[in-house]
C-alpha cells in the first residue's frame, strides 16, 4: 500500500478517537455536576444592601392604639315651663250709663178722694188686704181687689182713668157705684167697677156710730205699669 494513502487514514482515525474521548469526558463531567446537587431542592439567596458603618437595625413598628370611643352624654330633658300668674287686668269702666231699674209692674191704681172731692194719694190695688188709713173724710180700705186689665184692651192699647162714686155702707161694704168720669173705654170702666164692688172699707162714723157715706175712687189703667 503506498504511503500517501496511509497517513490520511491514520489522521482520520486519530480525530475519531479524540472526538469520542471528548464526548465521553463531557458526558461524565455533566453527570458529576448534576449528581452533586440534591434533586428537587431550590436554594433562595437574599441580597441585602448593607450601608457603610454597620448593620441596619430595624425600627420597631409603632403600636397603633384605637382612640377610645367618645362618650355620648345623655340628653337632659328641658325643664317644664312654670305657669306665670298674671294679675287680672282691671275691667275698663263702661262709659255707657247703666239703665235705671224700672219700677215694679203695677196694675190699675186706685185713688180715694175725700168726701169733699179732694183726691187722696193713689194706692196700689193689690189683691192682698191693705189697710189704708186716711185723715178726715178719707176712706179707709180694709181689703182691695186689684182690677183685671182686659186682654182685648191690652191688645188694642187702651189706657185711661176711671172715677167712681161709691156709697160705703155702715157695714163697710160697697153699695151703689156709679161712674163719675169714664176712661173712654167701656171695658176699662166695667173692670174698675167690678173690682171696687168687692172692696171692704172701714165704716164712716159720726159720734161713734157707723153710717153710710159716699166716696169718690179713682182707678188708673196704664200699660206701662204692666
Amino acid at each position: 500500500m503506498p504511503n500517501h494513502h496511509i497517513f490520511p487514514a491514520l489522521f482520520f482515525v486519530v480525530l475519531l478517537h479524540m472526538f469520542a474521548f471528548s464526548s465521553a469526558y463531557l458526558f461524565f463531567s455533566r453527570s458529576t455536576v448534576q449528581d452533586s446537587s440534591p434533586k428537587g431542592q431550590e436554594i433562595a439567596v437574599d441580597f441585602a444592601v448593607v450601608p457603610e458603618g454597620g448593620a441596619v437595625e430595624k425600627e420597631p413598628a409603632a403600636e397603633v392604639f384605637d382612640p377610645p370611643a367618645a362618650e355620648v352624654p345623655e340628653p337632659v330633658p328641658d325643664p317644664e315651663p312654670q305657669p306665670v300668674l298674671e294679675a287680672p287686668k282691671p275691667k275698663p269702666e263702661s262709659k255707657t250709663p247703666k239703665p235705671k231699674p224700672r219700677p215694679a209692674a203695677q196694675g190699675p191704681r186706685a185713688a180715694i178722694p175725700n168726701a169733699a172731692g179732694n183726691a187722696s194719694p193713689s194706692v196700689n190695688a193689690a189683691p192682698s188686704p191693705v189697710t189704708q188709713k186716711g185723715a178726715g173724710d178719707n176712706a179707709v180700705v180694709l181689703r182691695q181687689v186689684k182690677p183685671s186689665y182686659p186682654a182685648l184692651s191690652r191688645r188694642k192699647g187702651e189706657e185711661g182713668r176711671v172715677v167712681l162714686n161709691v156709697l160705703v155702707r155702715a157695714d163697710g161694704t160697697a153699695g151703689n157705684i156709679s161712674i163719675k168720669r169714664s176712661s173712654g173705654f167701656s171695658r176699662l170702666d166695667t173692670a174698675a167697677e167690678s173690682a171696687v164692688r168687692r172692696w171692704r172699707f172701714e165704716p164712716y162714723r159720726v159720734g161713734g156710730l157707723a153710717t153710710d157715706h159716699e166716696y169718690s175712687i179713682v182707678i188708673i189703667f196704664s200699660l206701662l205699669d204692666q
